[in-house]
């Protein structure tokens, strides 16, 4: 069985009708893994509540005190925009850190069993830096549940491989210049947000960028 981390609290972040990144893209994603032949070798599961001080403490190491008090008070005024797509809305907070939640609990589980682990989240986080929200992210989901896995017991090493149109900055900008990461990306070029390009390796040579030309029809 594979184990699916989802929660319909997920879809209570909020942006707009027309924004690409709305409740109805985590539902669908769902709707269509609970029709699909291999349904009944999915396990769905909860996240853990965000109760714990491990979810918060995982945020701390990795985020500014200032961007987690941007997005915490930006929620709790009733909403806002940290920049001019990336919205919180007033459950933003509250969600994105059941979303780390449910990355860690991915991460206990892998390590657990040895077995994978699919997290099925919302709101998304690599173009999140430590200090600044964009490109529809608020927190840096891969990077956190990095350096948690990095404090586990015989885990020396973790590798994230990023692909999507975008580059991921906002991950590979927290995780550069730690040792013990590497970080690939594979994304097309030129795109937003402008970064990934192959000269940019890491200062421990822990970055590995695989830009696609994008080509006009």
């Amino acid at each position: 069985m594979l184990p699916i981390i989802y929660s319909d609290k997920f879809l209570e972040h909020k942006t707009s009708y027309l924004h690409p990144e709305k409740p109805e893209r985590l539902s669908a994603i769902a709707t269509a893994l609970k029709s699909t032949a291999f349904a009944n070798q999915l396990e769905w599961r909860s996240p853990t509540s965000v109760d714990d001080t491990r979810v918060l403490t995982s945020v701390k190491r990795v985020h500014t005190p200032k961007h987690i008090e941007t997005i915490a008070q930006l929620a709790k005024d009733g909403g806002g925009y940290l920049d001019s797509d990336t919205l919180v809305s007033p459950r933003s907070y509250d969600v994105a850190m059941l979303a780390v939640s449910a990355w860690l609990d991915g991460i206990d589980y892998v390590l657990t069993t040895g077995n994978p682990a699919f997290v099925l989240s919302r709101p998304p986080g690599h173009h999140a830096e430590s200090n600044y929200g964009m490109g529809f992210c608020l927190f840096s989901n891969a990077a956190i549940a990095a350096f948690y896995a990095l404090e586990q017991p015989g885990i020396n090493r973790v590798a994230i491989l990023d692909w999507d149109v975008h580059h991921g900055n906002g991950t590979q900008e927290i995780v550069e210049n730690h040792p013990q990461i590497a970080y690939c990306s594979l994304h097309q070029s030129p795109c937003y947000p402008g970064t990934g390009k192959v000269s940019e390796q890491g200062k421990y040579n822990n970055v590995l960028n695989l830009p696609c030309l994008l080509v006009a029809q």
